[in-house]
């Protein structure tokens, strides 16, 4: 008896639907802050080479509250924080929504809304792994989700338990990293033992140690020579730690930074901020014990303020303040710059920038050290928008503090 198809041709759209599915496997989701190499880049490819006359098809747009977290999507599940509820008495809020459509699944309280001069609400980005969602809240509520039910598997107080901790000045801002079954974030104010890891099944402490950050940069992961560290802010100082906290290089750099720390090649790492302070690139040598850091270059062509730079290994894009900049990975020298945007963001996905103007533009640029390209310009957004975009299953998603939305770039 012969089994399965007997003519060839029948497995052509079988064959067709699994290269399909792998080719959408690569790069889909956004499962935390920057993305799913924490470096604001996407493998997606086969994105739109251009804007129709009326700009790229939007998928859905629904209402949101305040707030300037960015947009994690795992799966079915989109997830962000917001602010909601009467003048006054508003609170932070956790929620997934479908990413096919919009429609809010779930949500979980955060603790009181932060109030500030520059915008309301929470700054942290949520992050998603092994099906579950662990928010941060701006008062230093940290929980971990069920992430198809939202409810809740463990929470801490990360000021009411630990007595040294204060609020920063615009709030818990730093979004937690998951990696390797541990949640690491902050203690802003602890002198000693300021970073804390728990364990993701529990919440149990795992480690604290080192001095803490200033509550805005976040921890990135790398693999320096095939050893997992952890890239962090601890005070006037850029460090290493390895999975349990030891401290395995440092070297100086400015407090206050909010730009996260890019990895640039094998063993490079790129950090910026604002103020006229500029960037530093350091090159980590992991082979040596201990491990080596030393200076490539520092130069003030790019400042980044809030949001940070994206690279394709050969230059650095971002935002010097107000100025859209294309710098040499290399030396640091600028390429060329282009002004319009205010203080926006980006990304960078299929040999291209999407960039979100501060008015709420979505505009795609060739990246390329040559020249400014423009292949395209529309409005999304209207009002401030401070959040970078997301890019997963061939939608780009944005928000504001009254909207979100998905456009479609496949």
């Amino acid at each position: 008896m012969q089994i399965g198809f007997s003519q060839p041709q029948r497995l052509i759209p079988i064959f067709l639907f699994v290269c399909s599915a792998l080719s959408l496997q690569a790069g889909e989701d956004w499962p935390q802050f920057r993305g799913p190499h924490q470096n604001g880049t996407s493998t997606q490819a086969n994105l739109i080479q251009s804007f129709p006359a009326d700009g790229p098809k939007v998928a859905w747009q629904v209402p949101i509250g305040p707030g300037f977290s960015g947009i994690a999507v795992e799966g079915k599940f989109l997830v962000t924080q917001f602010s909601d509820g009467a003048e006054g008495e508003r609170k932070e809020y956790v929620a997934a929504y479908n990413i096919k459509n919009g429609k809010e699944r779930w949500r979980a309280e955060l603790g009181n809304e932060f109030v500030n001069q520059f915008g309301n609400g929470p700054r942290s980005t949520p992050s998603i792994a092994e099906g579950k969602v662990v928010a941060l809240g701006s008062y230093g509520h940290l929980v971990c989700l069920d992430l198809k039910k939202g409810n809740t598997l463990w929470k801490h107080d990360l000021v009411g338990e630990n007595a040294e901790t204060t609020v920063p000045r615009f709030g818990f801002s730093t979004s937690p990293l998951i990696d390797n079954g541990q949640v690491l974030v902050d203690l802003p104010g602890q002198n000693e033992k300021g970073y804390l890891a728990v364990s993701l099944v529990d919440g149990s402490e795992v480690w604290r140690g080192i001095p803490a950050g200033n509550g805005y940069m976040s921890p990135v992961a790398v693999d320096f020579n095939k050893n997992r560290q952890y890239i962090i802010l601890s005070g006037p100082q850029l460090s290493g730690i390895d999975a349990k906290g030891n401290v395995l290089w440092q070297t100086e750099w400015t407090p206050g930074g909010v730009a996260n720390p890019l990895v640039v090649g094998d063993n490079r790492v790129f950090v910026s901020a604002s103020g006229d302070v500029g960037g530093l690139m350091v090159e980590v040598d992991a082979t040596q014990t201990p491990v080596a850091v030393k200076e490539v270059w520092r130069n003030r062509a790019m400042k980044n303020h809030f949001n940070s730079s994206v690279t394709d290994g050969k230059h650095i894009y971002g935002f010097d303040n107000a100025t859209l900049k294309c710098i040499t990975a290399a030396d640091g020298k600028t390429r060329w710059a282009k002004r319009g945007f205010g203080k926006g963001s980006l990304i960078l996905a299929d040999n291209r920038l999407w960039i979100i103007s501060d008015r709420g533009d979505l505009v795609a640029v060739k990246a390329h050290g040559e020249k400014y390209e423009e292949i395209g310009k529309s409005p999304i957004l209207e009002g401030k928008c401070w959040t970078a975009p997301s890019l997963a299953q061939g939608l780009l998603l944005a928000r504001n503090g009254t909207h979100m939305t998905a456009i479609r770039l496949k």
